[in-house]
């Protein structure tokens, strides 16, 4: 019988890749340096913030389009990439529907056209876009994070509706509707 291990994160280096030289981190610095710099631009020129305003642990945290959004730039395995995000719900802790809030997920995921999707992080459904340096430009950035925040807005309400509260009061809601 194999023995099973863990999946490995994505930003975990594979034994079997060489590690990066000296000249490629400086690459990956500058890079992310750059694209940091012109996220912060954006933010500051359309959504008038300062880094000060909404920087947390590397993370630019701030509301776009009324919904709370954020996005970091950082370097995954020997990539920079830009990553927005946006919460939609906590996952049920009821299996079921989670199960059934997944399949849904995944029917989202398949129907949506743009940068955004959905995904699990944790205990959390959020929208998610995670582009890389070397595909876009100053001018993605604002489709990204709107993408994203829209991508949230409109699913955020029906998953709630649907999901959202605890499953002994899923349960009394469905019992009172059958007796009506």
């Amino acid at each position: 019988m194999a023995k099973k291990t863990a999946p490995r994160s994505p930003d975990v280096p594979d034994s079997h890749e060489p590690p990066l030289t000296r000249t490629q981190q400086r690459e990956l610095a500058r890079a992310r340096k750059a694209l940091t710099q012109d996220l912060d631009e954006f933010l500051a020129r359309e959504l008038e913030c300062t880094p000060r305003d909404f920087i947390d642990e590397g993370w630019r945290v701030f509301e776009f389009a009324d919904v709370s959004t954020r996005a970091i730039v950082d370097i995954l395995r020997d990539d920079v990439v830009l990553r927005v995000e946006a919460p939609i719900m906590r996952v049920p802790a009821d299996k079921t529907a989670a199960a059934r809030l997944v399949r849904e997920l995944l029917e989202v995921n398949f129907f949506t056209v743009g940068r955004a999707r959905v995904a699990l992080a944790a205990r959390d459904v959020v929208a998610v876009a995670m582009l890389s340096a070397t595909d876009i430009t100053k001018d993605d950035i604002a489709p990204c994070l709107r993408d994203t925040a829209t991508l949230a807005s409109l699913l955020a309400e029906g998953l709630k509706k649907k999901y959202g509260p605890a499953p002994a009061a899923r349960r009394a809601t469905r019992a009172k509707a059958s007796k009506a």
